[in-house]
């Protein structure tokens, strides 16, 4: 997940994004200027009048961009990253999140996901337990929290935690990491591994689905997210579901109840039934150089 450039949507670059908006300016000022020439300022206002609301409405959204574009998949998957099959929920549960939403833990969280296996070195040394040290320069640490937080991140390092990676070293990918100031670095050693957490439940806790995506006028980028979130409880043989849009669960969608198990299981529960009523969460990154960060998010 190095950096990235919005190559595969010409107009995704900030150098791109300005330079077709010029143009553009310009030639629907000569178009706006031809118009107002034959019809008359009396039929302008008019139609400025009808239409200003729209068109300023459509000026804030941004323009639109396809989901399926390499980059914003990669920032979506980044916000919306976890280890183990199950993505950390802080986006999902809290209204609005900025940079100073994050604890120091949920820093390196969403940091490490950066991490590749030529990263870490080994030291040559061994713990007491004859397990291998290896080692991750903080100066690596501090290009990850700029790639996902953005220039001004501010953070402390912690003197231990455990962190499991994407990758394994020698078949494990759980890493206890100790904090060597002396060498800017954290001594790591990768002692355990863990697999797909499986999930028994007969409905999730939440339903996502990436949405849509914006360029705005500043060169923000904005993400769309739908969620729905569920309620289930049970009574002997039967079921009762609810389908709120909000975390909370105050703001139903729908509720079926008396259904059996095999009901439960067969409705294949998708936010796509329910996109006009999801919640919505929209991501908004800045750019810095070639890349995006993120600033913050809110929901809807």
């Amino acid at each position: 997940m190095a950096d990235f450039k919005f190559d595969t949507y010409e107009e995704q670059t900030p150098e791109l994004m300005e330079e077709k908006r010029s143009s553009g300016f310009k030639k629907g000022l000569l178009v706006t200027l031809i118009v107002c020439l034959v019809v008359g300022l009396g039929t302008y206002l008019i139609s400025a009048a009808i239409f200003g609301a729209k068109v300023k409405e459509e000026q804030e959204q941004g323009e639109e961009i396809p989901i399926t574009n390499e980059s914003v998949k990669i920032l979506y998957e980044n916000v919306t990253y976890g280890v183990r099959g199950t993505r950390n929920d802080k986006f999902l549960k809290e209204q609005s999140v900025t940079l100073n939403s994050f604890s120091n833990y949920e820093k390196f969280y969403y940091a490490l996901q950066y991490s590749l296996p030529g990263d870490v070195y080994q030291t040559g040394q061994k713990d007491s337990k004859g397990n291998k040290i290896y080692r991750l320069p903080t100066s690596k640490i501090d290009s990850y929290m700029k790639e996902f937080f953005g220039p001004n991140v501010t953070y402390t390092f912690e003197n231990s935690l455990n962190y499991t990676f994407l990758y394994s070293i020698e078949g494990n990918n759980v890493g206890r990491m100790t904090y060597n100031q002396a060498n800017s670095a954290y001594d790591i050693v990768f002692d355990s591994n863990l697999g797909i957490i499986k999930n028994d439940n007969l409905v999730n806790e939440y339903y996502t689905k990436l949405y849509k995506a914006y360029v705005l006028e500043d060169n923000t980028l904005k993400i769309e997210e739908k969620v729905i979130f569920t309620s289930l409880t049970q009574n002997q043989d039967f079921y009762s579901l609810a389908i709120y849009k909000d975390n909370g669960h105050t703001n139903l969608i729908e509720q079926k109840g008396n259904m059996s198990k095999d009901e439960i299981q067969a409705l294949n529960l998708s936010v796509d039934n329910y996109i006009n009523k999801a919640a919505t969460v929209s991501y908004y990154f800045k750019v810095s150089g070639n890349s995006y960060y993120f600033d913050h998010s809110t929901i809807s």
